[in-house]
């Protein structure tokens, strides 16, 4: 009588075993964490996050993210939404890219977070991902960054348009890189989950500060400037 093969566990076995170590695992995260499932349903909302935000566990999980933290963008373009931009670049393969958020906390203050997103697959279809956002208060850098500005309107200090030569801000130096590729405002704006609108503002920012004319031209004059590299690498 031979001795019974041991039997090997498929994906799907072992796909609900990995989701529950993920969850144990960002329960006990010190880092503010929220897992939304492929519904935008929340499945964990770990206690960083409940002390951040005011919001109990009870409250939010099985839940829309969006009706609970009620993203918005320092544009004020709404992000959490029932059209998720994330959901669409994570079903596209599109990396997610870190970016300032302002959340609502449970007493009804807003609070800025800067968030970084993760895409876990746990199976063959968009059905089988989950979206990790894990984040940290950037408030107070917000309030400073506020203040300063405020504070150079009243003195007149704050220009009117960006002037030639101007230093680019991180912002812009992405979507510099982006135009190099050869990116549209569309995809630039799905890329940095950006409004169209506030696309276009950075672009002609770039234009003023570099004194071009074209976008074409602004890549060229970055790379001459040594903002870009030689040859900028080509959307694949």
């Amino acid at each position: 009588m031979g001795v019974p093969r041991a039997r090997t566990a498929s994906r799907e076995d072992l796909a609900p075993q990995a989701l529950r170590v993920l969850l144990d695992a960002l329960e006990r995260a010190g880092e503010p964490a929220m897992v939304v499932d492929s519904h935008q349903r929340v499945i964990l909302w770990n206690q960083a996050a409940e002390k951040l935000l005011g919001w109990s566990k009870k409250e939010v999980v099985g839940k829309p993210c969006y009706r609970v933290v009620a993203g918005h963008e320092p544009s004020g373009h709404l992000v959490c939404c029932p059209s998720c931009p994330e959901f669409a670049m994570a079903r596209a393969g599109e990396p997610i890219p870190p970016r300032d958020v302002c959340y609502r906390s449970r007493d009804g203050q807003y609070v800025w977070v800067n968030t970084s997103t993760l895409v876990v697959r746990l199976g063959p279809t968009d059905r089988d991902q989950v979206l990790v956002h894990l984040f940290r208060d950037v408030t107070r850098q917000h309030r400073v960054e506020e203040l300063v500005d405020l504070l150079a309107e009243r003195e007149g200090l704050a220009p009117s348009a960006p002037a030639l030569g101007q230093p680019l801000t991180r912002r812009e130096q992405e979507i510099l890189g982006l135009l190099a590729q050869g990116l549209n405002t569309g995809v630039i704006a799905r890329t940095l989950m950006l409004s169209r609108a506030t696309v276009r503002n950075h672009v002609q920012n770039l234009l003023r500060k570099l004194g071009a004319h074209t976008r074409a031209e602004a890549v060229a004059k970055a790379i001459q400037r040594g903002l870009l590299p030689r040859q900028p690498p080509k959307a694949g």
